[in-house]
């Protein structure tokens, strides 16, 4: 399998603190001359121009030093810009989404994830038997089972937005898992089921099997990230309470 080298570097240099970016570039500076002095001590001949040599040397790492430099001013600046971007973006959706939000939790338990049933019907209420969209949706008409199903295509939607920027670059995911990470996380698992039908075309017979993908991706990446979090909490807990007994 291929490594792509530039997008390893790339990640890295959005995900490192300043200060570690910084240290590295010191760090990178520091070897770089010692390797020059110590190549051109060892290689040089004429001793009578190697004091030139090595200031020539050196100044020309120096520079690069502050291309680097340079750029990493430009990376601070995209990175606080980014993380605005993502911020906005958030405060968006989630000022947008309200009335979606009380219009679902009027008609669904929000502490239960959508089972099949429900999506069915959610998805084709015009052919639901009389009675099922009141005893599975408290919905009294079909309008408000389709409005039911448009509140959360509204919600995910927005929400595959977010991911879409996210896994392009443009919305800073760290920022994104501090502001809402374990509610996407959350959202995901309760509308899985909703997901996955319009995915497969279930119930209607028109399969998308494209769409919230960056959702669920976000989701997942989210998820893996917590749960790689909790493991180093309880192996920091365990070695703490080892030490004390």
């Amino acid at each position: 399998m291929s490594i792509n080298i530039s997008k390893i570097i790339y990640t890295w240099f959005q995900d490192a603190s300043i200060l570690k970016i910084c240290l590295t570039v010191a760090t990178a500076v520091a070897a770089c001359w010692t390797a020059e002095v110590f190549a051109i001590v060892h290689f040089v001949d004429n001793k009578e121009v190697l004091p030139q040599v090595i200031i020539t040397a050196l100044g020309t790492t120096a520079a690069l030093a502050s291309l680097i430099v340079a750029a990493i001013g430009v990376l601070v600046s995209s990175r606080r810009q980014r993380r605005h971007e993502t911020v906005k973006a958030y405060a968006a959706w989630s000022e947008g989404t309200m009335d979606k939000f009380k219009c679902l939790t009027s008609h669904l338990d929000s502490k239960v994830p959508l089972d099949s049933e429900r999506v069915k019907w959610i998805l084709t209420p015009n052919s639901a038997p009389e009675g099922t969209l009141s005893d599975l949706l408290k919905s009294n008409s079909v309008e408000e089972a389709l409005e039911i199903g448009r509140s959360i295509r509204y919600i995910l939607n927005g929400l595959e937005r977010l991911a879409v920027g996210t896994y392009e670059g443009f919305y800073d995911q760290s920022t994104l898992k501090q502001l809402a990470g374990s509610l996407i996380v959350k959202i995901y698992d309760r509308n899985k089921e909703y997901v996955e039908a319009v995915q497969h075309g279930a119930y209607t017979g028109k399969p998308a099997s494209r769409t919230y993908e960056t959702l669920q991706w976000l989701a997942e990446d989210f998820r893996r990230q917590f749960e790689l979090e909790k493991r180093i909490a309880e192996g920091r807990e365990r070695r703490v309470s080892s030490r004390r007994s």
